[in-house]
């Protein structure tokens, strides 16, 4: 333990390790609700990334995209980035042991982080599709869709349905105050969203309304 204890506060490893402290104490925060994930904003958001003539990212941005550490929050990466050139610098000082001169522990240092940029480039690859921006669907766009009863039945009460979306389908609560009878694997035609719940009706009744309607 002790050896350990030496070799995170000596030079160069001190210097990430003080950075880590500070991630650590980010994180904690993090988990305690006192701080955003996303306090310096997504890399791919409008506030971080400036684009240029072509649309493509300039400046900082453009320079993250182009080492593939886009697609999550800046957080994130940083917070990455700080434990593996942390990691490797250990590594490196424990080859170089105490041989290493002041300009060789620097040299290290400065290795490790440039190493540390790949890996972190790979460690985020597999989590970009856990910030991926999904714009909501408004309530009222889905009046006129049909959708399929996924519970045993529906009534004025209670239902359940889902609506096609070209993806996994969106599940909502819907309800049918008609005199039929709508059940599992029906299909059904939205025509009303009100008390945040979808009233939906049989695909012929809810013609019928809408012939109605026109007369």
């Amino acid at each position: 333990m002790t050896e350990f204890l030496q070799a995170i506060l000596s030079f160069p490893s001190v210097i990430f390790t003080i950075l880590l402290g500070v991630v650590a104490a980010y994180w904690l925060f993090v988990m305690l609700g006192a701080l955003d994930l996303d306090l310096l904003g997504d890399l791919d958001g409008g506030d971080v990334v400036d684009l240029d003539a072509d649309g493509s990212p300039d400046g900082f941005g453009g320079v993250i995209h182009s080492l593939g550490l886009a697609g999550v929050p800046l957080t994130l990466v940083l917070s990455l980035l700080v434990l593996s050139a942390w990691v490797l610098c250990l590594i490196f000082m424990e080859i170089l042991g105490d041989r290493s001169a002041a300009w060789i522990g620097a040299g290290a240092a400065l290795i490790s982080l440039a190493l540390a940029v790949p890996l972190t480039a790979l460690a985020v690859r597999p989590m970009r599709r856990l910030f991926v921006f999904q714009p909501a669907v408004e309530n009222r766009s889905l009046v006129g869709k049909v959708c399929t009863v996924t519970t045993l039945s529906v009534n004025d009460r209670y239902g359940q349905a889902e609506v096609a979306d070209g993806g996994a389908g969106l599940l909502v609560q819907v309800r049918y105050t008609g005199p039929g009878r709508l059940a599992r694997g029906d299909s059904a035609v939205i025509f009303d969203y009100k008390d945040e719940v979808f009233q939906v009706a049989p695909v012929g009744e809810a013609l019928q309304r809408s012939l109605e309607d026109l007369a």
